[in-house]
């Protein structure tokens, strides 16, 4: 077993770790909850997720007499768990300051624990103030009762929010995020959290690496072992949305691929979600021993998830290769340096590899200018070349801080400021007038090269006239402020 770090933390967890979603409780008694438990144990795993929502707290209560039973030392092991939905009261749930010390005291109380080392907010609270949350989880911090907070299912955008309240008051912020990844669930992980990693520091505990068990291969259309999740009650709509043909003609596909490297579709599932290196523990559940000890087996599949594996699997899902993935870039230019000013204001166009914001920086810095100017040539270089293969590009919409991406024509690379961008908006930006609404390439953009370069035109002149303005209002600010100029500029990847 490997053991990371969880974000920026100094806290070690297991790569894959044990989940109590829907098992503890719903399938499994404590008798079986041990047997698991302690299989997870001798494969090395240290982390044991759960939540005042499963089944209604007797998750919480199965995980903690187990625990109990087989002896184990506290310190040992990473116990974390989630709040938001405790009860049917008008306070039982949500994230206010009275739920969260009330709901983690019960949720203590029934793992019998004096502590977890991580508490999530379950689900962002829109009727909270994050100052009010924030200063919470800072106090059951402070009292001993968690050592670590952090999110779940929450946007980026209020991820950096929680953070901006955070630093403003001196307070700890949240150092993971726990989503939903897996070949069918994407987005957040590779797209919307890619600032998060690097600004502050966000590790993830995923969970459903196996689609809710799509991705094991056992389900067909109609078919639905007894013993499965999907056989439960509670779970009959969601086999219905996730047991379509296109999902099972997907699954098919990987098929061939696993039987090449000698493993299971679920330990292959299992391990390209581990791969992600901004992927602190991959959540696994299991309610039978074997199913545990093939999972662990998924940290051996690793290393054979070569380049051309992983463009064979994306092949699949219709998803650029890892080739076309690592020249689709995310550009942002940041108008400030200092870290109050710290936002993705700067809309820089950039014409046949000049980049203006690069000859304000020169002004100032002339090797910082250069190379700056310098690296913005190779992106628009990568790009132009993607355009001429024709290669449709599926970038990321509704996004808080990379800029969407406008590939334009041979000659022409716009960053602009894509946050919270619709689809209509970005059509505003990449398509003909005569081809929104309709599924378009890049080989589209330059065939219809005529109409473009008369908007490309407008759209240049005036996106470098607002980039002027705010440079040089940052200019003046930080002047006033502190006495020095220093642009910055951040650049993200895909990968």
């Amino acid at each position: 077993m490997q053991y990371k770090n969880l974000g920026r933390s100094g806290l070690r967890v297991s790569q894959l770790s044990y989940g109590a979603w829907v098992t503890f409780g719903n399938q499994l008694d404590v008798k079986e909850a041990k047997a698991l438990l302690q299989a997870c144990r001798d494969a090395g795993v240290n982390f044991f997720d759960n939540a005042e929502v499963y089944a209604n707290g007797r998750a919480e209560e199965i995980m903690g007499q187990a625990i109990r039973d087989l002896g184990w030392r506290r310190s040992d092991v990473v116990i974390s768990t989630k709040l938001f939905w405790g009860g049917q009261g008008p306070n039982d749930k949500g994230l206010s300051r009275k739920h969260i010390v009330e709901g983690l005291r019960g949720s203590l109380k029934r793992l019998d624990m004096d502590y977890v080392d991580v508490v999530y907010c379950h689900r962002p609270d829109a009727s909270t103030p994050i100052e009010e949350t924030v200063r919470a989880m800072n106090w059951v911090i402070d009292q001993g009762w968690a050592f670590y907070w952090g999110t779940s299912e929450w946007s980026a955008q209020q991820i950096t929010e929680a953070w901006a309240v955070a630093n403003r008051l001196d307070l700890v912020g949240p150092i993971v995020e726990q989503p939903e990844y897996n070949l069918f669930s994407r987005h957040k992980v590779e797209s919307e959290f890619l600032p998060l990693y690097s600004t502050y520091g966000i590790g993830l505990t995923t969970w459903s690496p196996l689609a809710s068990g799509v991705l094991t291969g056992k389900y067909g259309k109609g078919n639905i072992p007894a013993d499965s999740r999907f056989a439960l009650d509670n779970y009959k709509n969601l086999a219905n949305r996730s047991l379509v043909d296109e999902t099972l003609r997907k699954v098919n596909g990987l098929k061939p691929i696993a039987a090449e490297l000698g493993v299971s579709l679920a330990q292959l599932s299992i391990a390209w979600c581990a791969s992600n290196p901004n992927v602190s523990s991959v959540i696994t559940g299991a309610t039978k021993e074997s199913q545990i000890v093939e999972n662990m087996r998924a940290l051996d599949v690793i290393p054979q998830l070569t380049p051309e594996v992983i463009d064979r699997i994306e092949a699949e899902f219709q998803v650029q290769s890892s080739e076309q993935r690592s020249r689709l870039v995310l550009i942002t230019a940041s108008a400030c340096c200092t870290a109050k000013a710290r936002s993705f204001r700067a809309a820089v166009q950039t014409r046949d590899g000049i980049c203006p914001f690069a000859r304000q920086v020169q002004r100032h810095d002339p090797a910082q200018g250069s190379a700056m100017n310098n690296r913005q040539s190779e992106l628009s270089a990568a790009a132009t070349e993607q355009l001429s293969s024709g290669v449709q590009m599926a970038l990321s919409l509704d996004i808080l801080s990379p800029p969407v991406v406008g590939i334009t024509d041979h000659n022409n690379l716009h960053i602009h400021s894509g946050m919270n961008m619709n689809m209509k908006q970005v059509e505003q930006i990449l398509l003909p007038q005569h081809k929104r609404g309709k599924t378009d390439t890049l080989g589209d953009h330059a065939s219809d090269k005529n109409s473009v370069d008369r908007r490309d035109g407008e759209d240049a002149r005036s996106h470098e006239k607002r980039a002027q303005r705010g440079h040089r209002r940052a200019r003046k600010k930080n002047r006033i402020e502190q006495g020095v100029v220093a642009p910055s500029q951040s650049f993200y990847y895909f990968h």
